[in-house]
């Protein structure tokens, strides 16, 4: 008698317990800086009136383009992706 007792007491227990894995996921939403998601901006609007106008405004485009890259480059850098940029050097 106790034998039965004792197996219908752990066929009880067993049937208590749960080996069920329970896997749950979260999506979390990742921004990046603010700074990253700024548009570039152009540094003039209107076309130069002179060939001398367009000779120093050649820099200034030259630096437009550059911060722009960079912030692209940040970005890729954010979400783990390599440089896209492999023939630029640091030291602009």
């Amino acid at each position: 008698m106790k034998n039965v007792q004792m197996c219908l007491f752990l066929i009880l227990l067993s049937g208590c317990t749960t080996t069920e894995v329970i896997t749950e996921y979260q999506d979390r939403l990742v921004l990046p800086p603010a700074v990253y998601l700024t548009s570039c901006t152009q540094p003039f609007t209107a076309p130069p009136k002179t060939y001398g106008e367009a000779v120093e405004r050649d820099p200034v485009w030259l630096e437009a383009w550059r911060n722009c890259a960079d912030q692209i480059e940040h970005l890729r850098g954010f979400y783990g992706y390599e440089s896209a940029i492999t023939n630029m050097s640091e030291e602009h």
